[in-house]
């Protein structure tokens, strides 16, 4: 049970990162912090699903921290936040995709992605 919530969120981000995809902003990893990302499974989880490596980086406060550093471009400490991150951040190893589970993912994803909608309008009454 607790696998499936985990790939349920999991299955969620994804639904995010196609949507930066199909606006052509390409995507050769996906940084990730806070509690999960401590998790070796989870990493491996996110890196399947997301078809791109799960990179740690050393920085647990991920939404703050990542305020804090726009707000730093926006004081002129650093140039962009290209810059903020080069300075501030370290990538950890990361955990890389393995290609069969991505290949999994892929397929589902069409089957996946509509049953929300339906579970909405089921629970509506509509």
């Amino acid at each position: 049970m607790t696998r499936a919530v985990i790939e349920g969120i999991c299955f969620g981000m994804r639904d995010s990162l196609t949507i930066i995809r199909e606006l052509a902003v390409a995507s050769i990893a996906c940084w990730v912090t806070g509690g999960g990302a401590q998790s070796p499974f989870i990493r491996k989880m996110q890196a399947d699903v997301y078809g791109v490596p799960a990179v740690r980086v050393n920085r647990e406060e991920g939404p703050a921290y990542g305020a804090a550093l726009l707000g730093a471009v926006g004081v002129k400490a650093f140039p962009d936040l290209a810059a903020a991150c080069q300075h501030t951040l370290k990538r950890l190893a990361p955990s890389l995709p393995t290609s069969t589970s991505t290949a999994l993912t892929t397929i589902l994803t069409p089957i996946s992605r509509p049953l929300p909608r339906a579970s909405n309008a089921s629970l509506r009454g509509s």
